[in-house]
């Protein structure tokens, strides 16, 4: 029992601890930090960029122009799911405090819709980091 409250300690320990991407001293180029529960964050000239900011910017190179429009399509899509998914199941627990018996059906649903946007968002990150590095690949 030890052994696993200990694991999942580590685990939150790890990933609470925000990773460098990209982390160059050029230029222009576009810095990708990861912060485990606030998601991906851009940052040029130590400035931090909105999606709109880094499309403007990462527009004239076609090929990570590809990627960054794919990021932005599974991003919308597991924040979606996710949105959905989080609403079912914090519906059935509200009922559930409220009283009423839970709906297992729209748990499971709710539990389904979240297991749908979790590789979406692995697919919005693996196709932000390869935006920003292909974007960064101009300047080496």
């Amino acid at each position: 029992m030890l052994k696993k409250i200990s694991f999942v300690l580590l685990l939150i320990y790890a990933s609470s601890i925000p990773g460098i991407a990209q982390n160059h001293s050029y230029k222009d180029s576009i810095e990708l930090v990861k912060a485990p529960f606030s998601g991906l964050k851009f940052y040029q000239h130590d400035q931090k960029l909105t999606m709109r900011q880094l499309t403007n910017i990462i527009r004239p190179n076609a090929e990570a122009f590809t990627y960054l429009r794919k990021a932005k399509t599974n991003n919308a899509i597991a924040f979606v799911a996710g949105f959905a998914g989080g609403f079912l199941i914090g519906y059935e627990l509200g009922a559930a405090v409220g009283g009423k018996k839970i709906n297992w059906g729209i748990m499971g649903a709710g539990a389904g819709f979240i297991g749908i946007g979790i590789p979406f968002g692995s697919g919005a990150i693996r196709n932000s980091e390869k935006a920003v590095y292909l974007y960064n690949a101009a300047f080496r």
